[in-house]
């Protein structure tokens, strides 16, 4: 008898071409209720930190917001992302949680937009190839002190998007939307 091979050491077979990669609703396993919370979490991203931004910018958002929960360096859920630290006045991951202004929605169809865009993006139907696996991002106003150690993806509107150079390009990170099967149709003809 032969010795068992390691489960690590058997390849994974090539998704099949045109069959996306699981959205990120999947991958999170996000149903019901744990979906509506989500979105509605996703949508209060993008609605109060960029609703003023491109189209392309708050999509941005959402996926930037998506990265984290896969990064394994931030909370693995939606909502723990974009709340993160929300108890801290003025030190939390988007300052909408922790700024202490009101949380009206005042443009309902900067609204409609954000929940649009959050329900597109964990649905996988929206992914920005620019945006990549960035896991930071800031206004051009200001300049944190992290920005050195960071890979600029790509600027939308107001916000430059980052990954940072240690954590690599994201590869191992998951993929989504039209984006993964475009990519994927492209891994299938080169082997």
């Amino acid at each position: 008898m032969s010795a068992p091979i390691a489960l690590a050491m058997v390849p994974l077979p090539r998704p099949a071409p045109g069959v996306p990669p699981p959205s990120p609703a999947q991958r999170l396993k996000l149903e019901g209720k744990e979906y509506a919370r989500a979105e509605r979490c996703l949508a209060n991203a993008v609605y109060f930190e960029a609703r003023s931004e491109p189209v392309r910018g708050q999509m941005a958002v959402a996926q930037f917001v998506v990265n984290r929960a896969f990064s394994g360096f931030y909370p693995n859920d939606i909502c723990g992302v974009v709340y993160q630290n929300a108890n801290r006045r003025l030190a939390c991951q988007f300052t909408f949680a922790c700024d202490g202004k009101s949380k009206a929605i005042t443009e309902r169809g900067h609204w409609a937009r954000a929940v649009r865009i959050a329900k597109e993006t964990l649905d996988g139907k929206i992914y920005v190839p620019e945006v990549a696996k960035s896991t930071h991002y800031h206004a051009i106003y200001v300049h944190p002190n992290w920005v050195g150690e960071m890979k600029k993806m790509v600027r939308y509107g107001l916000h430059n998007f980052y990954r940072p150079y240690a954590w690599g390009n994201g590869a191992e990170e998951p993929v989504w939307g039209s984006a993964a099967m475009v990519a994927n149709a492209r891994a299938g003809k080169k082997e």
